[in-house]
C-alpha cells in the first residue's frame, strides 16, 4: 500500500503487468489443432 501513496499510477502499472502475464499464459495453452495432432 505504501507504493500507492508514493506513486498513484502504481496500481495501473501492476494491472498492466498482470494482464501481460495472463496474456502470455493464455498464449502458452495448446490450440485445438495442436491437441488433435
Amino acid at each position: 500500500m505504501r507504493a500507492l501513496k508514493d506513486d498513484p499510477r502504481a496500481i495501473f502499472t501492476a494491472a498492466s503487468k498482470a494482464q501481460a502475464a495472463a496474456d502470455w499464459m493464455h498464449a502458452q495453452q495448446p490450440q485445438p489443432e495442436e491437441i488433435a495432432a
